[in-house]
This record gives structure tokens, sequence and C-alpha cells, in this order.
């Protein structure tokens, strides 16, 4: 025993830390300088727990089965006897005898070093997050990537190695979409934001991925500004979709469009065209009612908004249907219920669809008015 004890005497009384070493059944056989000092000397039969925690039971932490077996431990332990926060750490050595014993490093965590841990133990937790995210994670940093987490690697094909510090325009972005990304990152580095701003990732493996991203400004831990972007890969919903507009494309129709906002006319009628729609404009009731008269025999479908300058739609289709009788229509508002109700829209067997609308549900309405049946 002198022998074991001068040969942790001399390595272990150095320290400030407590240390002791103890059997397979707790008991003390060796405590430092520091720990003699501070709590007072050892009985026979002193154990592990009475001397480094002050209580009389087994410590509700206790791994010693572990540490028997040859692994170490560390944790980090609230001592509720003393309110204390403690780092201990506990390895297997040689006791004289031949059999293994448990020698225990105890350190107190000052309040600091107690906020610093959980700080550290956050930013661990934070980076477990962004790593195992089912979705894209990046940022981008005075120009160049700082952080690519697993999916990105999984969708792009390369190794988190081959892109950090790298130019996100030369590797990522088409010739097409450049001016829009860079319109895009202009915006968020002045503190705007822009949900659901979508464009194509060139791959490593040279494929086009539709990504939809939503990037805003950070501050990262030192401060300093970072772009943080969240994307989720949209292509295959992109094509799915796709089939699904193809599917409810024209069969060769053609479709009246009346709206008195000149910007919102324009528009229906370019998502009408993109599904191959013949589309003729009307700014107003009155140059419906000339169009119609004109070519009375080609429209299929008056698609209107429900609240006119001149007359209502529900007037305007009452008036083309002298000109075209089994003229089909479909109305259209973006005012509040009771609005649309008096002018008498919403009746049963009446076709609506309310603002704003997707092209997609605008696609598969037109297909429902045209074609006479609902489409599940």
């Amino acid at each position: 025993m002198d022998r074991i004890a001068g040969f942790y005497k001399e390595i272990l009384d150095k320290l400030d830390s407590y240390c002791l070493v103890c059997d397979s059944k707790k008991r003390v056989i060796f405590a430092n300088r520091a720990l003699v000092e501070d709590r007072g000397g050892l009985r026979d039969d002193t154990t592990c727990h009475e001397l480094l925690f002050y209580i009389t039971d087994e410590c509700p932490w206790c791994q010693q089965q572990r540490v028997l077996e040859g692994r170490a431990v560390q944790r980090d332990i609230f001592n509720p006897s003393d309110t204390a926060h403690y780092s201990l750490v506990v390895i297997p050595v040689p006791l004289e005898n031949g059999t293994t014993g448990c020698l225990h490093i105890l350190n107190r965590i000052s309040e600091g070093d107690l906020e610093r841990k959980k700080a550290e133990r956050y930013a661990r937790f934070l980076e477990q997050i962004i790593e195992n995210a089912p979705i894209m994670i990046f940022g981008n940093k005075n120009g160049k990537i700082c952080l690519f987490n697993e999916e990105c690697q999984r969708v792009t094909g390369y190794s988190r190695e081959e892109v950090l510090g790298k130019d996100l325009f030369d590797l990522f972005v088409t010739e097409e979409d450049m001016p829009r990304v860079r319109q895009h990152c202009k915006l968020v580095l002045s503190g705007g934001f822009e949900p659901g701003f979508e464009f194509s990732w060139r791959t490593k493996s040279g494929q086009l991925r539709r990504i939809m991203w939503n990037c805003m400004l950070l501050e990262d831990p030192n401060g300093e500004p970072i772009v943080f972007g969240m994307g989720v890969d949209v292509t295959e919903q992109r094509r799915l979709e796709q089939q699904f507009l193809q599917a409810l494309a024209s069969k060769g129709e053609t479709i009246l469009v009346t709206e008195d906002d000149p910007i919102v006319l324009e528009t229906v009628s370019s998502l009408l065209e993109s599904l191959g729609y013949k589309v003729f404009r009307a700014k107003n009731a009155q140059e419906a009612i000339e169009i119609a008269k004109l070519h009375a025999g080609t429209i299929q479908l008056l698609f209107t908004d429900v609240v006119l300058s001149e007359m209502n739609g529900k007037e305007l289709y009452e008036r083309i249907k002298e000109e075209i009788p089994g003229i089909k229509v479909l109305f259209t508002s973006g005012c509040t219920e009771n609005i649309i109700a008096r002018h008498g829209v919403l009746e049963h067997g009446v076709s609506f669809i309310q603002k704003p609308y997707e092209l997609s549900t605008l696609a598969k309405v037109i297909r429902e008015v045209l074609d006479g049946v609902v489409i599940s």
C-alpha cells in the first residue's frame, strides 16, 4: 500500500484537482493533498462518495462497473449536497493486489466555466441539428461557402471539403439563373427577405436540381454577416406538376378574359396561353361584348372578374350569351364572400375561383368547366 500511495502521491499531490483512488468496494485507499486539506483525513472505511460529495449513499451518477471493465468515464455533474457543479473524470488503475481500482479526478466548475460549457453544449446541439437536418442548409460569407450540411452533399454530389471556401456562383449557378440569383443575393445582403426563391443548382455530375430557398442575413459568432439559407429539393415535385399541367392543357379552346386591372389581365392571359389556350383580352365589359360579337363562333369560355366598372360579371355573361348562346363561364374575384354574393355569383352550379390562385388550380378549374366534369 505504501508503494502505491507513494506512486500516486508523487503524481497527484502536485495537482489542484481533488484526486482519490478507491477499490472495487468504493473504499478510498489514497487521496491527494488538495482533497485531504479541504475535506480532512481518511478513515479505513471512508468511501469515495463520502469524501468527494458528502453523501452516504452511492452517487446517482456512479459508473464504477464500467470503469472496472476498463473504460474511462467523463461527465459534468451537479451535487445537491453542496449545490455545486463539477467535472468528474474516472479512469481504471491497477492496484497492488492485482485488482483494478478507480482514479477519480474532480474539478469544481465555476459560474463562468458553467456558462461556457452550456454554450459549448448548445453549439454542439445546433451543429447536430444543422448537419442532420432533412433540408439543405447552406452558409455564404464574404462570397465564399462556409457551411454545407449533409443534405447539401447528398443533393449535389460534392463533399464538404470540395466546396468550403469556394464561390457559390462558380460551382452551382447556371448562366441563365445568374442575374436573378445575384439580384436575390443583393436583396438578402441588404437585410431583405424573399421566401421561396427558386432556381436550378448544377450538381457535380452536371445535372440540374431545382432548389427552393429561404435565405436571410445573420451574424456568425464573431458578429460578422453570413447569408444563411435553407433549401428544399423540389425537382421531382416540379416534374410531377408539369405532367399534371400537361394533362390539363388546352384541347384547342379559346377563352375570353375580362379584367379591368391591366396587370392582372396580362398575367392571367399569359398563364392561360402557357397552357395552350388561345386568349382574347378585354379590359372592360364593353370591350368583351365587342370581341364576342366579332368572334362568336370561336370562343368557348368567358373568364371574368365578378366586379367590373360598367356592369358586374354576371350581367356581362348574360349579354355575351346573346352573342354566343353555348358559351361557358368561370367567375373570379379577390373580394370577400359577402361582396361576391351580392352580385349573385355564388349560386348553386355557378363556377367560381377565388383570387389569388396558383397555375395548377386555375388549369384544373378551367378544364372542369370546359369538360363539365370534376377532376379529382
